[in-house]
């Protein structure tokens, strides 16, 4: 007994393989269309993903840059250290209750010796003129500003303070004028500048002690004896 063969998958055979892959129903067109669709999903997807790694390496890379050069710099400039700023310029006398200070890192090399490590008290002031992203130190506050010197050739004189004299503080320069006699008879009263500024080395409720030029001491003594002394802030 023979068989004949034939080529090709007979009928039922195709029934159970359409009946066991359920998609080959669908017309060839439709799942031609589905497979580019899916592809060009994929596609974007890998474009993503690929997007995202970029950014990521890049992201990387700049933090290691900087944390580098960060090491470089601390390197090159030695250690730090935390002080106190100035966020805006301020002038002299001015109280430091409205300032906002900020605190930065800076080379140990670079910053004086009694810089502020730690904010000043509201209640102090300055007592010269700093502009912003200075270093506030010391020297710059009436509560911890260091006692002043006469210096080489000067004395340091007292002067008695009155109304007339504008408000002053330690380390301001001010103009001197000698009346030799204010109660003199009928004329005017002589009025003499002297030749170099004076330096407020001290301030109480009473008088100033004022850094002047030694060959002024013996005319101001005479003014402040038997005159006046008018004091003008520069």
């Amino acid at each position: 007994m023979s068989r004949t063969f034939t080529r090709g998958v007979s009928r039922p055979a195709r029934v159970i393989r359409r009946v066991r892959q359920p998609w080959r129903w669908v017309p060839f067109a439709l799942r031609l269309r589905v497979a580019r669709l899916r592809n060009a999903i994929l596609q974007r997807r890998l474009v993503q993903h690929t997007a995202r790694l970029a950014i990521a390496v890049v992201v990387i890379g700049l933090v290691l840059a900087a944390s580098e050069r960060s090491r470089s710099i601390q390197e090159r400039w030695g250690d730090t250290i935390e002080v106190v700023v100035l966020d805006r310029n301020v002038r002299r006398g001015e109280p430091t209750v409205e300032i906002e200070w900020r605190r930065e890192l800076r080379p140990v090399a670079f910053v004086a010796a009694d810089a502020l490590l730690a904010v000043p008290d509201a209640d102090d002031v300055f007592i010269r003129d700093l502009h912003s992203g200075d270093v506030v130190t010391q020297r710059d506050l009436r509560s911890t500003s260091p006692a002043l010197e006469p210096g080489e050739g000067r004395r340091a004189v007292g002067v008695p303070l009155d109304p007339s004299v504008p408000p002053l503080v330690v380390g301001d320069r001010v103009d001197l004028f000698l009346i030799a006699d204010v109660f003199g008879g009928a004329g005017d009263a002589a009025v003499e500048q002297l030749d170099s500024a004076a330096v407020v080395l001290e301030i109480d409720a009473d008088a100033a002690t004022l850094s002047v030029a030694a060959t002024d001491v013996e005319a101001l003594a005479h003014a402040a004896l038997h005159g006046r002394v008018v004091i003008a802030l520069r």
